[in-house]
C-alpha cells in the first residue's frame, strides 16, 4: 500500500484541528481563570481535572484503548461493529454506575487521606470528577468509532458541541453568576452532560438496539490487560506530580504549576491530535507489511516531529509574553515552562518509538513495566525535589521520567523489532532545541535577564525551526514562499 499524502495530510489537518476542540475550551478559558478567579480556586479546578482524567482507567478497564486495535477487525461487518461499539460503552457506563455507588459511603474518608486541603472534599469535587471521566470515556469511544469511520461531520457535532457548550457554561459561571471553584465545575459538568446525551442517543438510533456481547469483552480483554497496569502508572507519571505539589505546597503553588503545564499542554494536545489523525494509517501498514512500508512510515513520524518542534518554539516564544499580562504569582512559570518543553521533546520520541509494542499483541505486555519504571521516577524525584527546590523540582522530575522511558523504550524496541526508525534531520532540531531551552531556563533562573532580552531570546528556538525547515525543503524564493502556504505541496517535500 503506497501511502497517499495528500489524503492523509487533510486528514491529519481535519481531526488534528477537531480532536483539539474539547482542550481548545481550556485554552480560551484561561485568561478568565488567571483574571477572575484566585489562584486557590484555580489550583482546585485543576486538581479537580486531574482526578477526572485519572478515572477512566478504572471506568474502561483499558477497552477504549484496544478499541482501535480491534476497530480494523471489525469493520467489515457492520453489524459485528455495531455489537463491539454498544458493548464496550455499556460496559463502562455499568462501571462508573458501580464506582458511584460504591465511593457515595467511602469518598469523603478518602479524600481526607489523599489530600491535605480540607476545602477539597468529595461532595462536590470527588462526586463530579467520577462523572466527568464517565462522560470522557463513553465520547472517546464514541470520538474514535466516527474518526476511524472518517467521519468528519458526526465528529465535528460532538466534539464541537462539547466545545461550545463547556465554554460557554463556564463562561457564564465566572462573568455572570461569580461561582466559584464548585460552581464552575458543576456548570460545567451539565452543560458537557447535556451535549453527550444527545449524541449517544443518535448513535443508538444509528445502531438501531443497544447490544451486549461478552465475547468482545473476552477476547479485548486479552489485548487490554496489560494496558490497564500501563495506564494507571501513565496517570502517575504524568499528573500525580500534582497530588504531590497539593501535599508538599498548597494550591497557590498547584496554580502556578496547573498553567505552566496548561501552556506546554499545547505539545501534548498536538501530539494527540496527530496521533489520533495518522495512527489508522500507520497501523495498517503495520498490518500489511512495516518493512515494506519503512520509508512511508518514518516520512510520517519526521513530519509529526516538524509540527511539534514548531509548537514547542511557538510556546517558547509566546510564553513571557502573555504572563506579562497575569498576576505576579504566575511569574515562576516562565522558566518553568522551557523545562518542562524539553520533558515533552522526549515525549515525542517515545510516542514514536513505542508505535510497536502497541500494535503487536506480544509487545504489548512490556508497556505496564516501562510506565511502572516512570511511575516510580515521578514519586521518587518529586519526593526528593519538590522540599528542597519547590516546583522547580517538579519541572526536573518531568524531564527525568520522560527521559528515562524514551530510553528505555528504545533499547525493548531495537531489541525485538526489525522496524528501522529513521528521524534523520529531526535529531538536529531537536537537539539544538533542547539546548536553546536550557539556556532558556539558566537565564531566568540563574542570571535574570531584563525582561526585553529574555523575550527576544525566547524567539530562538522558533527561529531556528523555521530557518531549518525552510532550508531543507529549499524554499528560498518568493515562489517557494508561496509554495510554503500549500499545504499539499509541502508534505510531499517532507
Amino acid at each position: 500500500m503506497e501511502i497517499n499524502f495528500r489524503k492523509l495530510v487533510r486528514s491529519s489537518a481535519v481531526f488534528s484541528v477537531l480532536g483539539m476542540l474539547p482542550s481548545l475550551s481550556r485554552v480560551l478559558l484561561m485568561p478568565l481563570f488567571l483574571l477572575f478567579l484566585s489562584p486557590y480556586n484555580y489550583g482546585i479546578i485543576g486538581l479537580n481535572g486531574t482526578l477526572a482524567s485519572a478515572l477512566p482507567i478504572f471506568l474502561t478497564l483499558g477497552y477504549n484503548n484496544s478499541f482501535m486495535r480491534y476497530f480494523f477487525d471489525y469493520q467489515r461487518n457492520k453489524k459485528i461493529l455495531y455489537a463491539y461499539v454498544s458493548t464496550i460503552m455499556v460496559m463502562t457506563l455499568v462501571i462508573s454506575v458501580l464506582l458511584i455507588v460504591i465511593t457515595i459511603p467511602l469518598g469523603q474518608k478518602i479524600h481526607t487521606v489523599a489530600f491535605k486541603d480540607p476545602v477539597f472534599t468529595y461532595y462536590p469535587y470527588g462526586i463530579t470528577a467520577i462523572v466527568m471521566a464517565m462522560i470522557f470515556s463513553l465520547n472517546g469511544i464514541q470520538l474514535m468509532f466516527y474518526r476511524n469511520l472518517q467521519r468528519i461531520t458526526s465528529y465535528l457535532w460532538l466534539a464541537g458541541g462539547i466545545f461550545i457548550v463547556s465554554t460557554i457554561a463556564e463562561s457564564f459561571a465566572i462573568l455572570v453568576f461569580r461561582f466559584d471553584a464548585a460552581g464552575i465545575i458543576l456548570m460545567k459538568v451539565g452543560g458537557i452532560l447535556l451535549v453527550s446525551i444527545i449524541s449517544w442517543i443518535s448513535l443508538i438510533r444509528e445502531m438501531g438496539t443497544i447490544s451486549f456481547d461478552f465475547r468482545f469483552l473476552k477476547s479485548s480483554f486479552r489485548y487490554s490487560v496489560y494496558l490497564i497496569p500501563y495506564i494507571f502508572f501513565g496517570f502517575i507519571y504524568t499528573s500525580y506530580d500534582r497530588v504531590m505539589i497539593e501535599k508538599y505546597l498548597d494550591f497557590n503553588a498547584l496554580a502556578v504549576f496547573n498553567l505552566s503545564m496548561a501552556i506546554v499542554m499545547f505539545v501534548e494536545m498536538g501530539i494527540g491530535a496527530i496521533q489520533n489523525a495518522i495512527y489508522p494509517s500507520v497501523y495498517e501498514m503495520f498490518k500489511n507489511d512495516p518493512k515494506v512500508h519503512e520509508e512511508s512510515i518514518n516520512k510520517i513520524f519526521r513530519f509529526m516531529g516538524m509540527v511539534i518542534m514548531i509548537i514547542v518554539g511557538g510556546l517558547c516564544a509566546a510564553t513571557p509574553i502573555g504572563i506579562d499580562f497575569l498576576k505576579p504569582v504566575y511569574r515562576t512559570a516562565i522558566y518553568l515552562v522551557p523545562v518542562l518543553l524539553i520533558s515533552y521533546l522526549f515525549r515525542y520520541l517515545w510516542v514514536v518509538y513505542t508505535v510497536p509494542l502497541f500494535y503487536y499483541k506480544k509487545q504489548v505486555k512490556k508497556l505496564p513495566l516501562l510506565n511502572f519504571i516512570g511511575g516510580c521516577i515521578t514519586v521518587g524525584v518529586n519526593f526528593m525535589l519538590l522540599p528542597t527546590l519547590g516546583l522547580l523540582g517538579a519541572a526536573i522530575a518531568a524531564v527525568c521520567v520522560r527521559l528515562v522511558l524514551y530510553l528505555c523504550t528504545y533499547y525493548l524496541v531495537i531489541g525485538s523489532s526489525d522496524f528501522k526508525f529513521d528521524l534523520s534531520y529531526v535529531w538536529v532540531i531537536f537537539l539544538v532545541v533542547s539546548l536553546l531551552l536550557t539556556g532558556l531556563f539558566a537565564s531566568d533562573y540563574f542570571f535574570h535577564l531584563p525582561p526585553l532580552l529574555f523575550k527576544g531570546f525566547s524567539f530562538m528556538p522558533l527561529l531556528f525551526v523555521m530557518m531549518f525547515y525552510i532550508r531543507k525543503l529549499k524554499l528560498l524564493s518568493l515562489k517557494g514562499v508561496g509554495e510554503l502556504l500549500k499545504i499539499n505541496t509541502y508534505m510531499w517535500r517532507i
